[in-house]
C-alpha cells in the first residue's frame, strides 16, 4: 500500500507546516497530505481549518485575513516551544519541498466565503510548478472536484467522505457511480466505511482506494487485507511496514 502522510508527520511537529512536511521525507512515505485556503489578497496558503484559532496565537478566517497579516502569527508554539516562530506556508513553498514525493494530495474544503476560486488557483501554481502529474485533489465537495476537472481536466481527483457530511447521506446508495460520474480518480473513504467488495467495485471502475485516518496497525492490516491501495496517516513511520518506500525497497 501507499502510505500518505496526513498534514505532514503531524505527530512530530505542527500540522501542515514545512517542519512536518520536512519531517514526514525521512519517512518511509510514497505521499503527503494537506489542506489550502485561499487568504484576502489571493494567497494560497495550508491549514487545515478555515480559521486560524486552533494552529497558531492569533484567530479569524484564513479567507478574510491578507497573507501579511497571516506571516505575523505564529504557527507552531502551540504544539510546543521548540517550534516556536513557525510560518504558514504558501502552497507554493511546500510543492517546492515535495516536488519530488510520488503523491500529493491537496485536499480543498467547500471555501468559507463560497469563493471557489482557491481551486483555479491551486491549479495553476501545481502546473505553473510541473507537478500536476503528481497532484490529487481530494475534497468532500462535488462543487470543488467538478471545477478542478473543468479548470484542469488532466488533474487527478478523489472524492472524501464520512458518516457526517450531508453529500454522502445524498449519494450513499449509488457512491461509486457518482464518483466515476465526477470523473475521480480515486475514493478517499473514512477507515470504517469501506469495505473488500466496494474497494473491488472501485477498482473495476478505475478508482483506486486511499483510506483516511489509519494510525491503529490492527485496521491497518484489515485494508491491506481487503485491497486497498493507500492509508492516509498520521504515523507513517509506525505503519512502515504496511507500505511505502521501506516494503519496495525490501522488494527490489
Amino acid at each position: 500500500m501507499k502510505l500518505i502522510a496526513h498534514r505532514g508527520a503531524n505527530k512530530k511537529a505542527p500540522q501542515n507546516t514545512l517542519a512536518a512536511f520536512r519531517a514526514s521525507l525521512a519517512m518511509p512515505i510514497d505521499g503527503v497530505e494537506t489542506d489550502v485556503h485561499l487568504t484576502k489578497d489571493g494567497k494560497v496558503v495550508l491549514c487545515h481549518n478555515p480559521n486560524i484559532d486552533e494552529t497558531s496565537d492569533g484567530k479569524g478566517y484564513i479567507n478574510d485575513l491578507t497573507l501579511d497579516e497571516l506571516l505575523q502569527r505564529d504557527f507552531g508554539g502551540y504544539f510546543s516551544a521548540d517550534f516556536k516562530g513557525e510560518k504558514i506556508p504558501l502552497l507554493t513553498d511546500f510543492l517546492d519541498l515535495v516536488k519530488d514525493v510520488e503523491i500529493i494530495n491537496i485536499e480543498i474544503k467547500t471555501p468559507y466565503n463560497k469563493d471557489y476560486a482557491v481551486v483555479d488557483e491551486t491549479l495553476r501554481i501545481s502546473r505553473e510548478k510541473g507537478l500536476l502529474p503528481r497532484v490529487l485533489i481530494s475534497s468532500f465537495d462535488p462543487v470543488v472536484l467538478r471545477r478542478a476537472k473543468d479548470v484542469a481536466p488532466d488533474v487527478r481527483t478523489a472524492l472524501l467522505y464520512d458518516f457526517t457530511k450531508k453529500a454522502y447521506w445524498e449519494v450513499r446508495s449509488n457512491l461509486l457511480a457518482f464518483a466515476a460520474g465526477l470523473g475521480c480518480s480515486a475514493l478517499h473513504p473514512y477507515k470504517h466505511m469501506i469495505t473488500e467488495d466496494k474497494i473491488a467495485k472501485a477498482h473495476a471502475l478505475g478508482m483506486k482506494v486511499n483510506c483516511w485516518t489509519v494510525n491503529e496497525r490492527s485496521i491497518a492490516a484489515k485494508l491491506q487485507a481487503a485491497g486497498a491501495d493507500g492509508l492516509i496517516t498520521d504515523v507513517p513511520d509506525e505503519m512502515a511496514s504496511f507500505g511505502g518506500k521501506e516494503e519496495k525497497k525490501e522488494n527490489e
